[in-house]
């Protein structure tokens, strides 16, 4: 598996996070019966879907702070979970911010809406100035 999956399943989880407020424990765990996830994928997702729980206010708060015209609460949940997975590579795993924008501008095009990608660009390229 490659990181850009691992990726794609840790959104899958912070989406289901956002709801909840909870680590779904039991997707979690059955992630290897989905795919064929390497050992050091499933660290990478268990230690980032821990840390971003741990840090979700202060990640709520970067997005709050970068957002212009809008509300946090009409973001759509996968947008946000988008923007909680590159935000949180950026800040908290040092990834090169064009690649954390990258990976999360190609989530938007999978997962979201037309003009998802621009927004969330517009929020990175805001928090990443």
């Amino acid at each position: 598996m490659s990181r850009i999956v691992a990726r794609e399943c840790l959104t899958k989880l912070v989406f289901s996070f956002l709801f909840t407020s909870k680590i779904d424990e039991f997707e979690l765990e059955n992630l290897n019966l989905e795919k064929q996830i390497t050992k050091d994928d499933l660290n990478y997702i268990k230690s980032s879907i821990s840390s971003i729980s741990e840090h979700s206010e202060e990640i709520k708060n970067i997005i709050k702070s970068n957002l212009q015209d809008f509300s946090y609460t009409q973001i759509f949940k996968m947008d946000l979970a988008i923007l909680f997975v590159a935000i949180y590579e950026i800040k908290f795993l040092n990834t090169p911010y064009q690649i954390a924008i990258n990976e999360a501008l190609n989530l938007a095009k999978k997962y979201s809406t037309d003009k998802s990608a621009g927004f969330i660009n517009g929020v990175l390229s805001s928090i990443v100035k």
